[in-house]
C-alpha cells in the first residue's frame, strides 16, 4: 500500500452560520491540535477567497531530526488541496426573516415532515433523532401556550376584559424578553431553519436551492480535474445531504466521472436520512443509490453512540431503498476516547457540541481523527479496512507507528459491519446504555487508564512460563488491551524481525 503524497479534499460542512473562510480557520485549529497529539508537522496555507468554493492547501510531514541513513528523504510528506463547499449562503437566507416569520416557517416544515412520514421514520430507525426533531417545536409550542395563558389571565380570574390591556403586553414581554433569550441556549430558531432546509433538500421544489446545487456541482467538477493520489469527499451532518445531491448530479451528468480515481466518500454524523425518509425525497434516494453503486467510490459512514443527532447503526443505503447495492462501511467511534476526561465531561450534555466533534481536533490519540482522514499520509480507507493496516514496504517507520497507534485502542471495531439477528432490538439496547452508565458494558472497561491489579495463582519453581516477558499471544503485535499508555510492551526478537 502506497502512502498518499497528494490529495484533493471536497468537504461539505454541516448546517452552521460559517462561511468558507471561517471553516478554514476551524480546520487550521483542529489540524494544529491533531499534529500536537500525534507528533507530526502541519502547515495550513491561506484561503484562496477568489475561488468558489473557498480552497486552501495543507501540508503535513513527518517530524524527523535528520533523514534516515540511506534514504536521502526527510520522511513522509503529504500535500492536500481542500475545497470547503459550505452552504452559508443558504443558512443566511433561511435566517434572514424576522422572528415571527422564522417561527411560522419552522412549524410549517415540522408539519410537512410529519405529513410525509419523516417523523415516523425517525422514531422507527433512531428514536433519539426523533426526539431531537420534536424538541424545538415542543419547546416553542409550550412557550406559545404560556404566552396565551398570560394574555387571557384576567378573563380567567373573572376580571373585566379591559384588564387585557396590561396582560397582553405582559404576555408579549414574556415571549420576547424571557422565552426567546432562553431558547437561544438551545439554538431553537437555528434548528427551525435546519428543518426548513431539510424539507427543501428532500422535496427539491425550491428553484434557489436547486440552482445553487447545480452551481456547486459545476465547481466540484473543476476541482476533480486536479491530479491526485486520492480524492476524499467528506461531509458532516446536513452537509451529507448536500454532498449526496452534488455528487449524484455529477454521476447523472457523467457516469464515468470517477473512472481511474481512488475516491472515498466519508459521511460524518450523517443526516442524509433526515431528508431521505420523507416520501417526496425520491431524487435524493436515487442519488444515494448512484453513489453506492459507483465502483470507484468507497463509502465510509462514521457514527457515534454518544451523538443523538445521527442515525446510529442504521444502514443508510439500505434504508434509502437500495438494499441490493453495496452498503456504506460503518465506523463506530467514541467521543470520550478523543478528549480528556475533563473536556468530555464539559461538553457531553451539549448535544450540538458533541455532534461537531467529528470535525474538531482531538486531545488524545484516538482511532478516528478528521485531520488524518483528510490530510494524513495514509489512504482514508485505512480507517475502516483491517486488511490494509499492514505497514507499507515503502513507508517509513514513523508512518507505520502512526497506523498501529490509530488501531491499537479498543474504540474502533476490528471487523467489518455485522448485522445483529434482531438489528432493531440491538439498536435499542445501544441507545438505552446512554440512560444510565450502569447499563453500559463499557462502563466496566476501556476506561481512561485506571489502575488494574492482577492476582495470579501460585506458580511452582522452575515453571516453564516463569520469567517470560513476551506477549501472551505471539501474533498479538498491536497489543489490543486498552492500557497502552501505562504498560510496557516487549516484543520477542523473532516477532520484531517480522515487523516492517
Amino acid at each position: 500500500m502506497k502512502l498518499i503524497e497528494k490529495r484533493v479534499v471536497l468537504h461539505f460542512p454541516g448546517f452552521e452560520p460559517l462561511d468558507g473562510v471561517a471553516h478554514r480557520a476551524r480546520y487550521e485549529r483542529s489540524a494544529r491540535q491533531s499534529a500536537a497529539v500525534w507528533g507530526y508537522s502541519v502547515e495550513t496555507g491561506a484561503a484562496d477567497e477568489r475561488s468558489d468554493p473557498v480552497s486552501f492547501e495543507v501540508r503535513t510531514a513527518e517530524r524527523v531530526a535528520a533523514p534516515e541513513v540511506g534514504t536521502g528523504s526527510p520522511g513522509w510528506q503529504t500535500k492536500s488541496r481542500i475545497h470547503m463547499v459550505d452552504h452559508d449562503i443558504l443558512v443566511r437566507k433561511l435566517r434572514a426573516g424576522n422572528t415571527l416569520s422564522q417561527i411560522i416557517a419552522g412549524f410549517r416544515s415540522c408539519a410537512e415532515i410529519m405529513f410525509e412520514g419523516g417523523m415516523r421514520g425517525y422514531f422507527r430507525h433512531a428514536w433519539r433523532f426523533g426526539l431531537f426533531f420534536l424538541f424545538p417545536f415542543l419547546l416553542t409550542a409550550l412557550a406559545i401556550v404560556l404566552t396565551a395563558q398570560i394574555a387571557i389571565m384576567p378573563y380567567g380570574l373573572g376580571f373585566s376584559p379591559r384588564h387585557m390591556l396590561w396582560s397582553g403586553p405582559l404576555a408579549l414581554c414574556f415571549f420576547i424578553f424571557a422565552f426567546l433569550p432562553f431558547s437561544e441556549r438551545f439554538h431553537t430558531l437555528h434548528l427551525f431553519a435546519d428543518w426548513e432546509m431539510a424539507v427543501a433538500l428532500g422535496r427539491m421544489d425550491r428553484a434557489d436551492f436547486n440552482g445553487w446545487l447545480e452551481d456547486q456541482a459545476t465547481a466540484v467538477r473543476k476541482a476533480l480535474d486536479e491530479e491526485a493520489d486520492e480524492y476524499v469527499i467528506s461531509s458532516h451532518s446536513m452537509g451529507s445531504s448536500v454532498a449526496a445531491h452534488v455528487i449524484g448530479i455529477l454521476l447523472e451528468r457523467e457516469p464515468e466521472i470517477f473512472k481511474g480515481k481512488r475516491v472515498v466518500f466519508a459521511t460524518l454524523g450523517s443526516a442524509i436520512l433526515q431528508c431521505a425518509l420523507m416520501s417526496s425525497a425520491t431524487l435524493l434516494r436515487a442519488r444515494v443509490g448512484l453513489i453506492a453503486r459507483c465502483p470507484e467510490i468507497y463509502w465510509l459512514d462514521v457514527q457515534c453512540l454518544t451523538d443523538s443527532i445521527n442515525f446510529y447503526k442504521v444502514p443508510v443505503v439500505a434504508v434509502s431503498g437500495h438494499a441490493d447495492a453495496p452498503q456504506a462501511k460503518m465506523i463506530l467511534i467514541r467521543v470520550k476516547q478523543m478528549l480528556t476526561r475533563e473536556h468530555y465531561r464539559k461538553i457531553r450534555k451539549d448535544q450540538l457540541r458533541v455532534h461537531r466533534q467529528y470535525v474538531l481536533g482531538p486531545d488524545l490519540q484516538a482511532p478516528f481523527d478528521f485531520t488524518l482522514l483528510t490530510c494524513g499520509p495514509m489512504p482514508a480507507s485505512v480507517f475502516a479496512d483491517p486488511d490494509k493496516r499492514e505497514c507499507p514496504a515503502e513507508g517509513r517507520a514513523s508512518s507505520s507507528g502512526l497506523r498501529r497507534a490509530l488501531f491499537r485502542r479498543g474504540g474502533l471495531q476490528r471487523q467489518r459491519v455485522q448485522y445483529a439477528a434482531h438489528i432493531a432490538l440491538q439498536r435499542l439496547v445501544d441507545h438505552l446504555v446512554l440512560l444510565h452508565t450502569a447499563l453500559a458494558a463499557e462502563g466496566f472497561g476501556d476506561d481512561f487508564g485506571g489502575v488494574v491489579i492482577a492476582v495470579a495463582r501460585q506458580i511452582a519453581d522452575r515453571h516453564l512460563g516463569t520469567g517470560n516477558p513476551s506477549l501472551d499471544h505471539v501474533f498479538d503485535i498491536a497489543g489490543f488491551h486498552g492500557h497502552d499508555r501505562y504498560s510496557l510492551r516487549i516484543i520477542p526478537q523473532q516477532v520484531r524481525r517480522g515487523l516492517p
